[in-house]
């Protein structure tokens, strides 16, 4: 999962939203951060197989912060993460593709503070030749 955070950070920092931000932090931002900001995390991570290779899917909650009055920079900065990644497609170490597509979002305020809270479903590919093992690999991987 590392590679796909250091993937999706790479993407992300010569994007827009990058430069919009005080900071993307993974989980939460520290205390007294400046505004605006965002957090992300996973939230799920099914599996999935098809006769040709494994499918891992990966489902991201990113939260956008803003303590703006207007709704102008918060809508600003939803804009500027669905550009960086609503259907996008790149690369990550070992694996085939890397999909992005957003499947929920939300926008909110509470005691001042707006936020958007987007969800995205993060699919990475590979072919199903790099998970098989032999029997004598699986010994040696068990310790058997």
């Amino acid at each position: 999962m590392q590679q796909l955070f250091e993937a999706l950070m790479t993407h992300l920092a010569d994007k827009d939203i990058s430069s919009s931000l005080t900071g993307m932090f993974n989980g939460e931002a520290p205390k007294k951060q400046a505004y605006p900001y965002g957090t992300y995390e996973v939230i799920g991570s099914p599996n999935d197989f098809t006769y040709d290779g494994k499918i891992k899917t990966f489902i991201f909650k990113f939260v956008l912060f803003s303590d703006s009055k207007s709704t102008v920079e918060i809508n600003s900065l939803y804009g500027e993460l669905m550009d960086a990644l609503d259907e996008q497609e790149f690369d990550v170490d070992d694996w085939g593709f890397f999909e992005c597509e957003e499947t929920n979002s939300l926008q909110a305020q509470f005691k001042g503070i707006r936020h958007y809270d987007v969800t995205f479903e993060i699919t990475l590919t590979t072919a199903l030749n790099e998970f098989l093992v032999s029997g004598s690999e699986l010994w040696d991987l068990v310790g058997i």
